[in-house]
């Protein structure tokens, strides 16, 4: 973010505080990441706090002339869109350094002010892993943990970016490296009928059962969800998708009669240009030899390298260790980095360790 507009209206929001938004904060802890943003900033602050000096110093010299006094208000307005509290009257860096002060614990504040009932927040995000990009209307933020997504948001990861999101109801979607994502507005949904597009790249999804289906699609592809678990790839001119559990209806986009219906550990897959769609059975998953880089403890979860890729993977609540009565709980103790274990993994996106084996001298 680097548009003076854009850094004159962050900062009157921070100073006015009644509608500084968790969108706000993203964008001023991007602005502070960097030098010349740290920069602009200060120039910003110094010039809003001079600005406030200057209209204060006209006013007190000013006694009893009522159209100069309504000429520093029109002044004032102008220059001032927002109200800047008059709590600023002090000036210089003290002020500037105050404020740089309270910039960096403005979370802290924005977490507990009192949030505006937004109805079009469809769930927060859990996990980020490397740069992921949100678009919302004009802004483009770094997404973080714990900010929401909306009706109308995009969702763009990098060649090493990956999220998972969650909706309010327990549905959780993973976004894959190098793809992009978009959620839609009420009007998209009423007029084309569909709730996520994916764009490129891969999806995992485990969908808790609901009443009203969620609908999935790519350029070529619809699928109704009730409750399931699945994973959508678009990639190369070639759509998939992989059911793992549950049934699943897709349909063709191009032709709205022509569906399929997906049993367990079945596939779907379609040419871009629809000259070709074929269903089959897909091959359950098997053993791999993944080594672990790292461990997270209070996460429980390994980081792993898989022939090259890097995997963050949750550790499973059942799995065949509990032959050897070791919990998952505690099953983290037992490894160590530099380990080479036998795990099966599930998904296309961000993939699930659904068993694992530990070593024979474990």
């Amino acid at each position: 973010m680097s548009h003076p507009e854009q850094i004159n209206e962050l900062v009157q929001k921070f100073l006015d505080k009644s509608d500084f938004t968790e969108e706000h904060q993203a964008l001023l802890n991007q602005l502070l990441s960097t030098k010349e943003g740290r920069k602009q900033w200060v120039e910003e602050l110094q010039f809003q706090a001079n600005l406030v000096d200057v209209l204060q110093t006209e006013k007190a010299s000013i006694k009893t002339d009522h159209n100069n006094i309504s000429e520093i208000n029109s002044y004032q307005r102008k220059a001032e869109p927002n109200k800047i509290p008059v709590t600023l009257r002090f000036s210089g860096w003290v002020a500037l350094a105050a404020l740089l002060m309270i910039a960096f614990f403005m979370s802290y504040y924005i977490n507990g002010m009192p949030q505006k009932a937004d109805h079009t927040v469809l769930g927060k995000i859990v996990d980020v892993t490397g740069e992921v990009h949100l678009n919302r209307g004009p802004l483009n933020v770094l997404l973080q943990k714990g900010m929401s997504f909306k009706e109308g948001d995009k969702l763009l990861t990098s060649t090493k970016g990956s999220v998972i999101f969650k909706y309010k109801d327990g549905s959780k979607l993973a976004l894959g490296t190098d793809s992009r994502l978009a959620f839609s507005t009420k009007s998209q949904k009423d007029q084309d009928n569909w709730d996520v597009g994916l764009d490129k790249g891969k999806l995992d999804a485990d969908i808790q059962p609901q009443l009203q289906s969620l609908k999935l699609k790519t350029a070529h592809l619809g699928v109704t969800v009730l409750g399931t678990q699945f994973s959508m790839k678009s990639l190369n001119n070639q759509e998939e998708v992989h059911l793992h559990q549950g049934k699943l209806n897709v349909q063709s986009n191009a032709s709205k009669i022509e569906s399929y219906q997906l049993n367990s550990l079945q596939f779907i897959s379609s040419k871009a240009d629809n000259s070709s769609v074929n269903q089959g059975n897909l091959a359950p998953p098997t053993w791999e030899e993944v080594e672990i880089i790292a461990l997270h403890e209070k996460e429980n979860t390994v980081l792993v390298n898989r022939e090259g890729e890097l995997l963050l993977l949750q550790l499973p609540e059942e799995n065949s260790t509990k032959k050897h009565e070791i919990s998952s709980l505690h099953l983290i103790s037992k490894l160590k980095v530099g380990q080479k274990i036998k795990t099966k993994l599930q998904g296309l996106a961000c993939p699930q360790m659904i068993d694992l084996k530990l070593p024979n001298h474990l």
